[in-house]
């Protein structure tokens, strides 16, 4: 699938990201300058993680629209739409809460269980209880692209589309796993030499990841629903 130029690339998620930094860094200095310590952290808190949310729907749709749509930026400030970001998040959330209720009646039954034989297969279960879920979020996850180009693609719907992709989505998990633990230790050593490059560096990591992961969930939906090629 292409993905257009790296310029075009750029100016999806980089003014959202510069942008995010800052005003984190803003209500940081302004929240603790006006509040004592406790509120302040508490509001820090909560406003970081409202813009964080706001971030990443402003540039997970206007992704799923660059390569799906091959709708190029006009500008360095990506549009904002707030109609599908709201569906967006509202589609997430149902997603998260469908993927928690399959998935707390087997934690609570077999890993307690295997917490009670011991720690290495209570470590081992919750390995394979984090792919499953991973793999199920991904199958239900395929309706998200849909969201954010205006297409009507029920759960239901997208769960029997990747039917069979099980195994191709594993191995992609296993892909990103590695490649996350890659990054984790570049930023480790990044920061033994600074804690202001290992900041820069984490911020560079995360979004390649975060670039990555949705990359990951717009191919599947042009491969599984729109049929496209993965070339």
């Amino acid at each position: 699938m292409v993905l257009g130029n790296w310029r075009e690339a750029l100016k999806v998620f980089l003014v959202p990201v510069i942008f995010g930094v800052a005003v984190i860094r803003a209500v940081g200095v302004v929240s603790s300058s006006i509040f004592d310590n406790t509120v302040a952290q508490l509001f820090t808190l909560l406003s970081v993680a409202i813009l964080l949310v706001f971030v990443l729907l402003w540039t997970v749709v206007s992704w799923h629209r660059f390569v799906l749509l091959e709708e190029n930026p006009t500008s360095w400030v990506p549009p904002l739409r707030s109609e599908l970001m709201l569906s967006y998040f509202s589609r997430s959330l149902i997603l998260i809460v469908l993927c928690l209720a399959v998935a707390t009646p087997f934690y609570f039954s077999i890993g307690t269980l295997t917490l009670s034989h011991s720690l290495e297969a209570f470590s081992i279960f919750k390995i394979v209880m984090t792919f499953g879920v991973s793999v199920l979020m991904y199958r239900l996850g395929v309706g998200l692209p849909a969201v954010a180009i205006g297409e009507r693609l029920g759960i239901v719907e997208a769960f029997s589309a990747t039917k069979g992709a099980t195994s191709a989505i594993v191995i992609l998990l296993f892909v990103l796993f590695s490649v996350g633990f890659a990054v984790d230790q570049v930023v480790v050593v990044a920061s033994r030499v600074s804690m202001v490059i290992g900041s820069l560096v984490s911020l560079l990591c995360s979004s390649v990841l975060f670039v990555l992961n949705i990359s990951a969930l717009t191919t599947l939906y042009g491969h599984y629903i729109e049929g496209r090629s993965v070339d």
